[in-house]
């Protein structure tokens, strides 16, 4: 809070399937121990079934605070979800696989910050193709790595203030 960036908690849906009582714990676990602004709901679904169990999820969020709550599905999930959360990660995966990713129609009815798009195994020349196709599909927030493995968001990429020029401008 003091750099006046948000701060997520984040808290693993498990699509779903995890008791809400447990992940009500978590939430509550954030709000108490840091100063999160809003809380990331990772393993988000994407069909319609869940949407009753995520709306009482949010619907607790957002009684209990923080307020701010970006799912991720990592896809475009119904577009029900979209009423739900502040924002939503509708791409996580590699750039090849960003290339081919299509667009719901209902996705540009809404504002680009809505949508996020987290790439990564990206080569520095394909960046800002990345980029140009994000903002392309109606994206406001956009992450890009060369990073690859099992866990590609543990740290920068090579070309991270190249990337963030690009953005910003």
């Amino acid at each position: 809070m003091a750099t006046g960036r948000p701060i997520y908690g984040y808290v693993d849906t498990a699509y779903g399937r995890r008791p809400l009582a447990d992940v009500h714990r978590d939430v509550d676990r954030w709000r108490r121990w840091y100063p999160a602004t809003g809380i990331f709901l990772d393993r988000a679904a994407t069909d319609a079934a869940e949407l009753p169990w995520f709306r009482r999820l949010v619907a607790f969020i957002r009684r209990r605070g923080p307020n701010v709550v970006v799912l991720n599905p990592g896809s475009y999930p119904h577009p029900g979800y979209a009423q739900l959360a502040d924002a939503m990660v509708t791409f996580e995966g590699t750039y090849l696989d960003h290339r081919r990713a299509a667009v719901p129609d209902w996705v540009r009815e809404l504002p680009a910050a809505k949508f996020w798009h987290l790439v990564y195994d990206t080569p520095e020349d394909e960046m800002r193709s990345v980029l140009e196709h994000a903002a392309a599909a109606n994206v406001g927030v956009v992450y890009v790595t060369d990073r690859s493995g099992a866990n590609p968001w543990d740290g920068l990429p090579a070309y991270f203030a190249a990337e963030a020029s690009a953005w910003a401008g």
